[in-house]
């Protein structure tokens, strides 16, 4: 068996899911990645850093895919220590622009996924000892509501009651549960969300911007790295004694 501490962080292609990869690597984890494609570039990046990394192509929200996707890191490492439930999409649609197709596929890649990836997980960690962590994503929209993230907004609510159950349920294995709550961070994803917002709303996509800056009581847009930072932690010994919290980590954009 792998001496080291193993983590898998889905969506680990770009934006907040190759930070924390980044993050986890420089604090001395092997990595597993995950996207629908294989992360080459985050791959790369990550044994630049000195560790080993398995890049793993699959959709998460797939259950035979995400099922041998665990085989293949059971197999490479033996072990895995740290589960970042990062793979997950933003449409931008109104209330009465969701269809019933819609509804079900976002949460069958934001929720389902996060369930069966946690299901892999547990089969691995409960035979360990020292149990493991398993780290959602969630977003301060699971606090509020914005009117262009219905379906969004929903599968995040569900996210932080999946969080707590779950912590509730693997305590006795020696596995916590957490979630990460970010706000508006600076990636890929949020100029679309940017652009598509302005495009439902009628504005210029300035405007837009403009509004989710002044939101910001920091002034400022939040780095990738910041949140990168937070999962760290929650994956550190330091947090060991920190379970079923749903955790905001966006400058007080949002308060709970």
């Amino acid at each position: 068996m792998n001496t080291k501490k193993v983590a898998l962080v889905t969506g680990a292609g770009a934006g907040i899911g190759k930070a924390i990869a980044l993050r986890l690597a420089r604090d001395g984890y092997d990595l597993a990645v995950n996207d629908l494609k294989a992360p080459e570039e985050t791959t790369a990046e990550v044994r630049a850093l000195g560790v080993d990394c398995l890049a793993v192509a699959a959709d998460v929200s797939d259950e035979n895919q995400v099922h041998a996707m665990y085989q293949q890191i059971q197999e490479h490492y033996g072990r895995l220590d740290v589960l970042v439930n990062n793979a997950g999409i933003c449409p931008i649609r109104t209330m009465e622009m969701v269809s019933v197709r819609n509804m079900i596929n976002t949460y069958n890649i934001n929720v389902v996924s996060m369930f069966l990836n946690a299901k892999e997980a547990v089969a691995i960690m409960k035979n360990q000892p020292w149990g493991g962590r398993i780290i959602n994503a969630c977003s301060q929209s699971g606090f509020r509501e914005t009117p262009v993230t219905f379906e969004y907004t929903t599968t995040k609510w569900s996210i932080r009651g999946m969080t707590q159950a779950m912590s509730q349920a693997l305590a006795r294995y020696h596995i916590t549960v957490n979630a990460y709550c970010p706000g508006t961070i600076l990636t890929p994803m949020q100029d679309r969300i940017a652009q598509q917002t302005a495009k439902i709303m009628n504005v210029p996509v300035e405007a837009v911007r403009e509004y989710q800056k002044k939101s910001q009581p920091l002034g400022r847009f939040q780095p990738v790295e910041e949140i990168a930072d937070m999962v760290a932690f929650l994956a550190s010994d330091e947090a060991s004694g920190i379970n079923g919290q749903d955790i905001l980590c966006n400058g007080g954009q949002v308060m709970n």
